[in-house]
């Protein structure tokens, strides 16, 4: 039988906190690291703004390469064949539509609607190796981003955990709780609402309220990093 992880709803909402109180701190720090372009921000836009169904998943497939998910050579991270990626995708071309055009309070209300993103996280193919919430989320983040944010190790489970691992077969469950336990509470907000319609001069990776909750943890971990914040630990 395998467990659950041991992380509970206090931690959970702990870390809700953490971003709520900090939204000028971790997104001052944020902006610094991201002000170039190049492909992983070039491939990153084209992927959102398309509407044609084959050029979306080929940018989404590029975007992946350029944010580090596919190393040259024998070691690192592998994407699966661009045909394996796409096959993966194409039965599922109805849903991802429909899913578009849901709100967040859509999916927290029907869960008939969060089984059906659940089983696009479980079934699409993107890595060869074991792990892949983070090659999924990604994906997902691209094709429904209304909804769905990127999730990695080096920032995200290091903002909810203190480290980068987690076990294979706990993905489906954190990728459940991080989003409806951390992105989606926030998104939902009055304090990040108000943040959020105030920002003047956007970032360019401020592509969706749920993207710049990522932009939030990525700037918590340099804030946590230069020693502003404590580093929150698991226990």
């Amino acid at each position: 039988m395998t467990h659950r992880p041991r992380f509970n709803d206090d931690q959970f909402n702990q870390r809700v906190e953490d971003l709520l109180q900090n939204l000028e701190s971790n997104y001052k720090a944020f902006i610094p690291t991201m002000v170039f372009d190049g492909p992983s921000l070039y491939f990153h836009l084209e992927a959102l703004k398309t509407s044609d169904w084959e050029r979306k998943l080929e940018m989404i497939y590029a975007v992946l390469v350029s944010w580090g998910m596919h190393r040259m050579g024998p070691k690192g991270a592998k994407m699966v064949g661009y045909k394996t990626f796409t096959d993966s995708l194409k039965d599922h071309h109805d849903k991802i539509n429909e899913a578009s055009k849901w709100s967040i309070s859509d999916v927290l209300n029907d869960l008939h609607k969060w089984d059906i993103i659940i089983n696009l996280f479980e079934t699409i193919n993107v890595m060869e190796t074991n792990t892949r919430i983070v090659g999924n989320s990604k994906v997902l983040a691209h094709l429904l981003p209304n909804l769905i944010s990127p999730i990695d190790r080096t920032y995200t489970f290091v903002f909810l955990r203190g480290n980068t691992n987690f076990q294979a077969a706990h993905e489906s469950w954190w990728f459940e709780n991080i989003t409806k336990k951390i992105f989606y509470p926030v998104a939902q907000d009055d304090k990040y609402k108000k943040f959020y319609g105030n920002l003047k001069n956007k970032s360019l990776w401020d592509t969706s309220p749920l993207k710049t909750i990522d932009n939030l943890i990525i700037g918590s971990i340099l804030n946590k990093r230069n020693g502003i914040v404590p580093l929150i630990e698991e226990s």
